[in-house]
C-alpha cells in the first residue's frame, strides 16, 4: 500500500504550525479493498475510537448512489464510459484526508474534553488524549466548518468534481477530519483502434513477432493510407493522473517496504508473523521486538480481510533483539506514521489499520527484483537466508532455533542439514589443530 503526507507550516499562521495539518493521500485502492472502506465509511466499524453520540454530527458533502464502493466505482465508469482494465490488480480508487491536530481545531472555536486515555508514545507521550465536545451542531464553529468547504473545494478542483464518488466530514473520531474517495481518470487518452466485426467483436490475425513465430494478434485499424488509426477515449490510470499533476509514481521500494523485507531477513520472521507486528510490539528502550500473532488471511491472498491468531507454534512466542541497521529504519518508519492523525499504536507496521495483503507483498517483492534485475526469491526464502546468515557466523543451534520460532531444534537440524554438514568438517579442522602434532624444524 502507497500514502504520502504532507505537514504544513505556514510562518504567516502559527497556528497552521502548531495544529499539523495533515494532506494524506492513498493511490492503491483495488477492487478487494473497496468492501472494508465501505464498512468504515458508513458502518463505522475499524480500528478507529467512535464515539456513537457525535456520530449525527458527521456530514456528507458527496454520498453513495449504489449499494457499496464497488457498485458505486463500476456504475460511475460505465455511466461516463471510461476504458479501464478489470483485472484484480487494478488500482480503482484513490483517497484523501485533510484534518490538523487538536490544538488547530481549538484556535478555530472548537472544545475539546478529556477522552479519559493517554498518548502512550510520541511529543504528547503521558499527555491526555483531547477529543471534540460536541452535543448540538452550534458546537461546530464556523470556522471549522470553512477549513473543510475549502479542502473541499481544492479536492474538486484538483481530481475534477465528477471523479469523486465519496466525501465526508467525521466528528466522531479522535480527531475531525474530511475523508474522502475518487477516481484516477485521466482525460483524452490516445490509443490504437483494432478492427471489429458486425457483432463489435475485435477481429484477430496471425502474424509473426520479432523471433519470426506465428502468434494471433488483435488486427489493427489503418486508414487508407496505410497508416494506424488512433481514438481518444478517458482511461482511469492512477499513474497517468498523477504525472499530470506533476507526481512521480515509483516503484522504488518506499521506507516502509524496505523496513519490511529488513524484518523478513533480519528477524527470520514468517510472512503471518510480519502482517501482523504493531507498534505496540516495539520495545523502543530496549530494541527488541515481540512476536505474538500472525495475520491470516482467508480466501484470496489480495484480501483485506484478516484474523489475528496465534503463532504457528508455542515457541513462536519469543522477543527478538532488533539489529542496528532495522532499528533505525523503523524508527525513521515510526516518525512518519505518527504524522497521521489518525495513528495509534494498534496500527499494523507494515500496513495502517489493516495489514498489508499476502498479494502486496508478493507482488512488491517481484516488482523490486525485476527492476533491480536481480534473481527474485520467495517471500519465505527471507527466512532461510536469515538462518543461514546466523548458521555461517557460527551461531547455537539453540539460539538459531529460538530466534526462528521453530516447535524443536530437531526442526532447525532437519530444515538446515545441509548448512550443519559444513560445520561438522569445521569441528574435525578444530580438532585437527589441537591434537596434531605440528611437524618438527
Amino acid at each position: 500500500m502507497t500514502s504520502t503526507t504532507k505537514g504544513t507550516k505556514a510562518k504567516e499562521d502559527k497556528r497552521l504550525y502548531d495544529g499539523k495539518q495533515v494532506v494524506r493521500v492513498v493511490t492503491q485502492y483495488k477492487k478487494v479493498d473497496l468492501y472494508n472502506i465501505g464498512v468504515e465509511m458508513n458502518d463505522r466499524k475499524g480500528t478507529g475510537n467512535y464515539d456513537i453520540e457525535r456520530r449525527e454530527f458527521n456530514y456528507e458533502y458527496v454520498s453513495l448512489t449504489q449499494n457499496n464502493l464497488y457498485q458505486e466505482v463500476k456504475a460511475n465508469l460505465k455511466k461516463r464510459k471510461i476504458e479501464y482494465l478489470d483485472r484484480p490488480n487494478t488500482n480503482l480508487l484513490n483517497g484523501v484526508t485533510f484534518t490538523s491536530g487538536p490544538e488547530f481545531f481549538q484556535s478555530l472555536g472548537m472544545k475539546f474534553k478529556d477522552s479519559g486515555r493517554t498518548y502512550h508514545t510520541g511529543d504528547k507521550k503521558g499527555q491526555a488524549v483531547m477529543i471534540p465536545d460536541i452535543k448540538s451542531k452550534e458546537d461546530i464553529p464556523n470556522a471549522v466548518t470553512y477549513f473543510f468547504d475549502s479542502c473541499m473545494e481544492f479536492l474538486k478542483d484538483y481530481v475534477d468534481e465528477e471523479n469523486i464518488l465519496l466525501a465526508q466530514i467525521y466528528y466522531d473520531e479522535d480527531t475531525p477530519h474530511l475523508q474522502a474517495y475518487f477516481i484516477p481518470v485521466v482525460n483524452k487518452v490516445k490509443r490504437k483502434c483494432f478492427v471489429k466485426d458486425k457483432n463489435g467483436n475485435v477481429v484477430k490475425e496471425e502474424t509473426k513477432n520479432k523471433k519470426g513465430i506465428n502468434t494471433i494478434t488483435p488486427k489493427l485499424l489503418s486508414d487508407d493510407k496505410g497508416k494506424i488509426v488512433y481514438e481518444e477515449v478517458d482511461f482511469l490510470n492512477y499513474d497517468q493522473f498523477w504525472k499530470d499533476r506533476g507526481g512521480k509514481i515509483s516503484s522504488a521500494p518506499n521506507l516502509q517496504i524496505k523496513c519490511m523485507y529488513e524484518t523478513l531477513y533480519y528477524c527470520g520472521l514468517r510472512r503471518g508473523e510480519a502482517r501482523g507486528l504493531q507498534w505496540k510490539d516495539v520495545n523502543w528502550s530496549d530494541k527488541r521486538l515481540s512476536v505474538t500473532k500472525q495475520a491470516v488471511t482467508h480466501g484470496s491472498e489480495n484480501s483485506t480481510y484478516y484474523e489475528l491468531t496465534k503463532p504457528k507454534t508455542q515457541k513462536s512466542n519469543r522477543i527478538l533483539p532488533i539489529a542496528e541497521i532495522l532499528f533505525r529504519d523503523l524508527k525513521q518508519l515510526y516518525e512518519e506514521q505518527k504524522q497521521f492523525t489518525e495513528f495509534n499504536e494498534e496500527w499494523f507496521i507494515f500496513g495502517n489499520f489493516i495489514p498489508i495483503t499476502f498479494y502486496q507483498m508478493r507482488h512488491k517483492n517481484v516488482e523490486i527484483a525485476r527492476d533491480a534485475n536481480i534473481k527474485k526469491i520467495r517471500l519465505h526464502d527471507f527466512r532461510h537466508s536469515c538462518a543461514s546468515l546466523l548458521i555461517n557466523n557460527n551461531a547455537n543451534i539453540a539460539v538459531v532455533s529460538q530466534f526462528l520460532g521453530h516447535a524443536s531444534i530437531e526442526e532447525t537440524l532437519d530444515t538446515y542439514t545441509h548448512l550443519f554438514k559444513d560445520k561438522l568438517y569445521d569441528a574435525v579442522n578444530t580438532i585437527n589443530k589441537l591434537t596434531y602434532p605440528a611437524p618438527s624444524i
